[in-house]
This record gives C-alpha cells, structure tokens and sequence, in this order.
C-alpha cells in the first residue's frame, strides 16, 4: 500500500499520519465506524479532531499576530468564541489565548439551531418588510 506521486515517486501509507475532523454529533458508533473505514484505507491511527476545536487551531494559526498583539498586557489573556454554524446546529468553543498558550474553556453545541433556522428567519423577516412596504 502506498500513495504515488505525479513525479512516480511513492511513499508508504505507513508513513503518513491522518487527521480527520469529526461532527460533534457523533455517535460512539459513527466514531467506531469512521476508525473502521481510516483502517481499511491504510491508517490504523487516525487522529480524530472535533470539528469545533479544529476551528478554533485554524483561527490560532491564521490570526496569530493579531492574537500576541490583543493578548499583551491583559491580564489572563484574551477570550475569543468561535462559531461553527452547521445545518441543523451550531457548536461554539470558547478558547482562551495569552500569549503563546490557548486553553479551550468550553464547547458547547445548540441543537436546532444552525443554517436553516438563520435561513428561516431571515425569508420571514424579508417576507414581512416586503409585505409592509408593498402590501
């Protein structure tokens, strides 16, 4: 097993380290399964992320300078939430940075609440404007 390159070179699926993000939905079982098909594919070790605090690695990395600067001189540093708006529902992870360091504080998800809910609102709130306006 291994994974050829567009040069013909080859490295070994042995060699290569997975990560994959996870709902935090999930079952035990939906987890079980997704380890079983990372298995079949060649990684037997996948690293399993939960979707919102790979968000929350992802705004760290990309705003890095800009956290060090809003960090300095606040005493315990600063607190930033992170929304991730799914479908049917949101999950937020609450880090906080100070410094170099980030320490997750909390994640939360809210049920129901997501895209089509925002969706909905918003077609009933421009549905009334528009009734109002023009009857």
């Amino acid at each position: 097993e291994r994974e050829t390159f567009r040069d013909g070179s080859h490295v070994p699926l042995s060699a290569w380290i997975l990560a994959v993000t996870v709902p935090t939905a999930f079952t035990r079982r939906q987890i079980a399964a997704l380890k079983d098909a990372c298995a079949i594919a060649g990684f037997s070790a996948p690293l399993l992320i939960p979707e919102p605090l790979a968000a929350a690695q992802t705004y760290s990395d990309r705003h890095r300078t800009d956290i060090r600067e809003a960090a300095a001189g606040v005493e315990g540093g600063i607190n930033v939430v992170i929304v991730d708006v799914g479908h049917a529902a949101s999950k937020a992870v609450l880090v906080n940075f100070d410094g170099s360091n980030a320490e997750v504080k909390g994640v939360e998800k809210l049920v129901g609440v997501g895209a089509v809910s925002l969706d909905n609102a918003m077609v009933a709130h421009f549905t009334q404007q528009l009734d109002a306006k023009h009857g």
